[in-house]
């Protein structure tokens, strides 16, 4: 989970415990670079690193007030006058770890046990941040709904959006809302453009459209990468723990963050009408 910027430490018992925690820092790092990479969906902070605590507060302040004719010469009316509310939402980052044991007659066995449990220690790790990011987004509030998906369809739902620009937007879809989106002559007709994120398949009038497995097949996403953030309190560690009686060893992975919704302004849900 934190992995995303490269940063591992281990720890060990034993100086054989050392070396191999080395190997598993290796194999946990360049699976976990393979799977993450600069063109995510989200975004990254490390807000809390160094800080004590472990409490996001969140506060979104909302403004309200309207402009008059300074000829009357009369006092802005109380409807017009601005007006300040804000609310407070409050996030706790959670610690998390995965574990495995290794033992002598497996190594014995199989040479490649080390680095293929690592490796699948990593992409444990991946899809637990990416199931988290598609739990996010499912919280987003606005809604436009469909009866015939197509790019009409998203250009509803833009319209709701009201924005003046769709510069880092993205339009998820499973891979059979896309095969009906791309019967769109809006679609036929875009090129693939810069590829901006991870699954990126076209670029239709400054928004990217993305397929992805984890949304159900009448299930479509706006959003752009600060819609959902993953704030990273602790980079993972390795440590292992050697078991020389028992010819074992415990190797632990740990991390802490949280990923969730934190800006709704580019994100809206496409639900199909009942």
């Amino acid at each position: 989970m934190a992995t995303i910027n490269g940063n591992i430490t281990t720890t060990q018992n034993t100086t054989e415990g050392y070396i191999e925690a080395l190997v598993v820092k290796n194999a946990f790092e360049t699976a976990i670079k393979s799977l993450i990479s600069a063109k995510n969906l989200f975004t990254t902070k490390f807000t809390l690193q160094g800080e004590d605590g472990d409490l996001i507060r969140k506060i979104t302040y909302t403004y309200e007030g309207g402009v008059v004719d300074a000829d009357t010469g009369e006092v802005v009316p109380s409807e017009q006058r601005g007006k300040l509310s804000h609310k407070t939402h409050e996030l706790r980052i959670k610690p998390f770890k995965q574990a495995f044991d290794i033992t002598d007659k497996m190594k014995r066995q199989n040479s490649n046990v080390l680095t293929m449990m690592s490796t699948g220690n990593a992409e444990t790790t991946y899809n637990f941040i990416n199931d988290s990011f598609y739990t996010a987004l499912r919280t987003i509030t606005k809604t436009s709904e469909y009866t015939t998906f197509n790019w009409d369809a998203v250009e509803d739902a833009l319209a709701t959006l009201n924005l003046e620009s769709r510069e880092g937007m993205f339009l998820l879809v499973s891979p059979k809302m896309y095969s009906q989106l791309k019967k769109s002559a809006e679609v036929k007709a875009a090129n693939n453009g810069e590829i901006i994120f991870s699954g990126q398949v076209k670029t239709v009038d400054g928004l990217s459209i993305v397929i992805s497995n984890k949304l159900a097949d009448d299930e479509a996403i706006i959003a752009s990468k600060d819609t959902v953030v993953y704030e990273c309190k602790n980079d993972a560690t390795v440590t292992t723990d050697v078991y020389n009686e028992l010819e074992k060893e415990t190797f632990v992975t740990k991390f802490a963050g949280i990923v969730y919704l934190d800006n709704e302004k580019k994100a809206i849900k496409l639900t199909k009408a009942v």
